[in-house]
């Protein structure tokens, strides 16, 4: 089934769901950080994980069996199993048998660089795509996903499982700052140059798995005058304002035609509302443009737990002609299953041809 699910190009790659559940290249084995997705996957396909004793089954059996990839798979990068709720597991040799024994997967990276180094110096040396694969896999901590039949479930088909993802919808939502720093200008050629500390919030809806990711962001707060300074005097026409002070509100609609699960980019437009705020009255300034946004994504850097909570914090840089240069960074949940509208109708038609 899981070989079914690559053939049809609707597994998860590595550029989606912020590589929850990817493939290695060039075989046919799944693997993912999350062991709710390991789970997931299994029982969406009739399934469930691979128990322990499977797995210290299938490490005895593996010589004219058939086991020798997958348990030097599971060897390098453990495997998700049934009875384990946080860590995956690996084969160790203790006296001759083998058994189960808990995967380190903050520390396999080192621990396959070692063996692959004393391995080239006693015998030949490893292929070296062989070993790109296997690296990148394990600097993303992920293990195998390996799944046995389960005596309460059947098997169902590919097409039936795996099709409604590719109109699967993600929902998300975050808090977001920034700081900047912009200039107004008027007629003349002087402008007013201000620095600002935003905050807010973003709304997230991103297709699944293709990651055409769209984002509303409104973020708003005070700054300060940097040039000419404070009190600032402006003249319009014949009255004199006293300016103190600046605040603003900038809403921006953002889009990303494919999304990484590290670095992202998006493009997209804002608008901005800088007020300058003094007496007898507060000034407005509207301006509009396009932005350009890119960051990088730091869960995979974070404890476990936040992935496992569909959690991410991003560190973002972005430009506009209307709010100038900005850093920031966005901290946001996103909705873990995705809303699949015509796999939802399938089922309500279904029903309603079973009860008629």
């Amino acid at each position: 089934m899981l070989q079914q699910c690559v053939f049809s190009g609707a597994c998860l790659g590595w550029s989606t769901a912020e590589n929850d559940v990817f493939f290695k290249e060039d075989t046919f084995r799944l693997f993912t950080r999350s062991r709710r997705y390991a789970k997931l996957l299994c029982e969406r396909i009739g399934l469930k994980l691979i128990t322990e004793d499977v797995v210290k089954l299938a490490s005895q059996m593996r010589g004219g069996y058939g086991f020798d990839d997958v348990m030097h798979d599971i060897d390098i990068h453990g495997v998700w199993v049934h009875e384990k709720n946080t860590n995956s597991v690996t084969i160790g040799l203790y006296n001759g048998v083998e058994k189960t024994t808990t995967h380190n997967r903050a520390r396999a990276l080192e621990r396959y660089n070692k063996r692959v180094e004393e391995y080239e110096k006693n015998h030949n040396e490893i292929n070296l795509v062989t070993k790109l694969r296997n690296r990148e896999v394990l600097r993303k901590q992920a293990s195998l996903i390996w799944c046995q039949m389960h005596k309460d479930l059947t098997p169902r088909t590919a097409m039936d499982i795996y099709a409604p993802d590719k109109v699967g919808i993600r929902f998300g939502v975050a808090l977001a700052y920034e700081q900047g720093e912009a200039e107004l200008k008027g007629k003349s050629d002087k402008g007013i140059k201000f620095a600002y500390a935003l905050n807010g919030f973003r709304l997230i809806l991103s297709t699944f798995p293709a990651k055409r990711y769209f984002s509303f962001e409104q973020v708003s707060g005070h700054g300060e005058i940097l040039k000419p300074g404070t009190p600032l005097y402006l003249v319009d026409g014949t009255q004199l304002y006293t300016v103190s002070g600046v605040s603003s509100t900038i809403t921006r609609f953002l889009y990303t035609p494919r999304r990484d699960p590290d670095w992202f980019y998006a493009a997209g437009w804002e608008s901005t509302i800088h007020t300058l705020q003094g007496t007898p009255a507060n000034i407005l300034a509207r301006r509009s443009s396009p932005v350009l946004e890119g960051g990088y994504n730091f869960a995979r850097w974070l404890p476990w737990w936040f992935q496992e909570n569909s959690l991410f914090l991003e560190a973002k840089a972005g430009i506009s002609a209307a709010s100038g240069n900005r850093i920031g960074f966005t901290l946001g949940y996103y909705r873990r299953q995705a809303f699949r509208p015509f796999y939802d109708l399938n089922n309500a038609i279904t029903d309603l041809k079973n009860r008629f």
